[in-house]
């Protein structure tokens, strides 16, 4: 039989240094599950060696597990052994020891050489390098592709994936979770707020320590290794290169909402859905103006755009930039390709948004206007316009100069106005009773009516 350092030395000459972080991730999750589980209940886990494979022999859980005959009675796997700190019961003296030392005293004596890993119980570890380092996962799923180290393990992925159990109910909400260690996580980092691993190269925390190493990797080292075969994207977890296959190529949306015909992909995009549209909710306050967000994607997006001015998105049909990517291919869309899909019921009047048609409604045949100036009674419909209103008529700002004269107009479009007609006489808005043309449609109407029409509005008093 091997020695522990034997098998230790062994390893270093198995095992590259570069171990991807997602895998250790991952086999740290198992290993805290199985090692949760083990430190609550007694499971009588007996580990054997044959001098090069390590392999654990889980015994058959039946009801009567210990039975002994002495002079007077029989015995029935009786727990006398009580934990004064919880509601643990064992009947080996040595086994409540390890609950004490790995539950209640944070006990972790064996320590991995390859990584950071720590474990109370030594064969924790060897699971730990087995499946983490070594990759042995010897125990295949019969009803997927699924492999794990224990048998365990392979049981708890059929009951939660397959057999969908999820006997751990949260007392706070209606999660359920298919080991205590997973409801003690959702417990602590969704309802007790508990972020106790932070990166240290930005403001990131989490519950979790594998979700801090996810970040480290897709933030700041930017790995994404999960490659989608339908397309250029990448990500890093497969949980993530799944959810872009689902969303975006087979455009599953499955989460509905109640209150609308709105549907997500996740539960996640289902909620802010709710929480912003429905529930108007914005907890994210901008510390430089009074505009507030659902996430803090937005408050970010909201600062580089308006207050950062950054405009990372080019079009490379003209000189438009912007801060959004979905606002460049609306752009596009609109701009070059005339793309104006939604049609208003009321007007002939189209839009390459739904937003935009809703706000053309609300503006044009509803006459909502619910931004009021406080300098004069105008009222817009959005903010938008009421800025533009404040900024050209009360401050006068003229921030667009002609490069060809001294003219400066208020917006781009009254400049692209006075290039085109005084610079470039463009008279696009011909008269249809007479050769007549104007550079704006509003002047065609004013000829029209008084030409054509003989309309006479203002009287002498």
């Amino acid at each position: 039989m091997e020695t522990d350092s034997k098998i230790f030395k062994d390893l270093h000459g198995k095992v590259e240094n570069n171990q991807e972080t997602e895998k250790i991730a991952e086999g740290e999750d198992e290993i805290k599950d199985y090692e949760e589980e083990k430190s609550s209940f007694d499971f009588d886990v007996q580990f054997t060696t044959d001098g090069e494979n390590i392999e654990d022999i889980k015994t058959e859980s039946i009801d009567i597990v210990d039975q002994y005959i002495d002079e007077n009675t029989v015995h029935l796997n009786n727990r006398d052994l009580k934990c004064h700190l919880c509601e643990y019961a064992s009947k080996k003296e040595s086994i409540l020891e390890k609950h004490i030392d790995s539950v209640h005293l944070k006990k972790k004596e064996f320590q991995c050489p390859l990584c950071e890993f720590t474990s109370a119980r030594n064969e924790n570890l060897k699971v730990h390098i087995n499946s983490v380092h070594l990759n042995n996962k010897d125990h295949k799923c019969h009803l997927c592709e699924y492999a794990a180290n224990t048998k365990y393990i392979l049981k708890r992925h059929i009951d939660s994936v397959h057999l969908n159990k999820k006997d751990h109910k949260c007392h706070l909400c209606e999660y359920a979770a298919n080991t205590k260690y997973r409801l003690k996580k959702h417990i602590d980092s969704v309802h007790l707020k508990k972020k106790e691993f932070q990166c240290t190269l930005f403001t990131f925390t989490s519950a979790r320590n594998e979700n801090l190493k996810f970040h480290i990797n897709s933030a700041h080292l930017k790995k994404k290794n999960h490659k989608c075969h339908l397309c250029e994207y990448a990500a890093n977890t497969k949980y993530g290169l799944k959810e872009h296959i689902d969303c975006v190529h087979l455009n599953k949306k499955d989460h509905k909402c109640h209150l609308c015909g709105y549907a997500a992909y996740t539960k996640y995009h289902l909620k802010k859905h709710i929480d912003s549209l429905h529930l108007n909710k914005k907890e994210h306050e901008c510390h430089l103006c009074e505009y507030a967000a659902n996430d803090k994607y937005q408050l970010k997006k909201h600062i580089d755009s308006v207050h950062l001015k950054k405009k990372e998105f080019q079009c490379p049909l003209c000189e438009f930039t912007s801060a959004r990517n979905e606002n460049l291919k609306v752009h596009i869309d609109s701009v070059h390709l005339k793309n104006k899909d939604h049609k208003c019921h009321l007007c002939e009047y189209a839009a390459n948004t739904k937003y935009i048609l809703k706000k053309h409604i609300d503006s044009v045949h509803l006459n909502e206007k619910d931004h009021k100036c406080h300098f004069c009674e105008y009222a817009a419909n959005t903010k938008y316009i009421l800025k533009k209103h404040i900024d050209s008529v009360h401050l006068n700002k003229k921030d667009h100069k002609c490069h060809l004269c001294v003219y400066a107009a208020k917006t781009k479009y009254r400049l692209k106005e006075h290039i085109d007609s005084v610079h470039l006489n463009e008279k696009e808005h011909k008269c249809y009773l007479c050769e007549y043309a104007a550079n704006k449609k509003y002047h065609l109407k004013k000829h029209i009516d008084s030409v054509h029409l003989n309309k006479k509005d203002h009287k002498c008093h």
